[in-house]
């Protein structure tokens, strides 16, 4: 595990790849167990990517347990995203097997990239015409979520991007961002977690389109 401190963690940390952070206190109790199992996990999930577990000692560095707003726990950092989905159990638990499996399931899916065009044209219509420019743009994502063969696969993943969009048309650009704070809090459920990722990873892909083009 590559441990994490404040010099480090921006270049580590920096959405370029799926990263799972934790956040220990190595004079507490229990703290052995917790790293024999963090390091079968590890070991488990080695094949995800190059360091995609770390490690942070909140006693050693607290500045940064604080930026973290954690002082012990883990958390998931998705490829392109600077904010983690936070694990609630039990460290040594099947529960965070679990939730890593569940999260990192969801990072073998290329339709996040692929619809990614869609929300930038969806996000850039604007004025008079907005809505009807937005309708078509949704009528086509339809139809790549349906019909494009590597698209298939994760069908119900590709279509929570045309389930946004169309939220969007309906109910206005404000909705956007109480969205994505309703759906903060609902995948830092572990119960949660994995279908909600997926609904809020699409918003913030099309929050992002909104802010390149603002």
């Amino acid at each position: 595990m590559t441990e994490l401190d404040s010099w480090n963690f921006d270049k580590i940390v920096d959405g370029s790849k799926a990263v799972l952070v934790w956040v220990y206190n190595a004079q507490a109790p229990g703290s052995y167990q917790q790293t024999a199992a963090m390091k079968r996990l590890g070991e488990r999930f080695s094949q995800v990517n190059s360091g995609f577990l770390c490690k942070v000692d909140a006693v050693s560095h607290p500045q940064l347990a604080e930026r973290l707003r954690v002082q012990t726990g883990v958390l998931f950092f998705p490829p392109g995203e600077l904010t983690p989905v936070k694990y609630s159990g039990q460290i040594a638990s099947s529960e965070l097997a679990d939730f890593i499996e569940g999260n990192t399931k969801l990072l073998k899916h290329g339709q996040v990239e692929k619809m990614g065009p869609y929300a930038r044209r969806f996000m850039a219509a604007r004025g008079s015409n907005a809505r009807r420019m937005r309708t078509k743009v949704v009528r086509e994502a339809s139809s790549l979520s349906i019909d494009h063969s590597e698209l298939r696969a994760s069908r119900k993943h590709a279509e929570e991007y045309v389930k946004v969009m169309k939220k969007i048309t309906e109910h206005g650009d404000d909705w956007l961002m109480s969205e994505i704070a309703r759906l903060k809090r609902l995948a830092s459920n572990k119960h949660n977690s994995s279908h909600k990722l997926v609904e809020l990873r699409a918003l913030k892909k099309i929050q992002r389109q909104a802010g390149d083009i603002a």
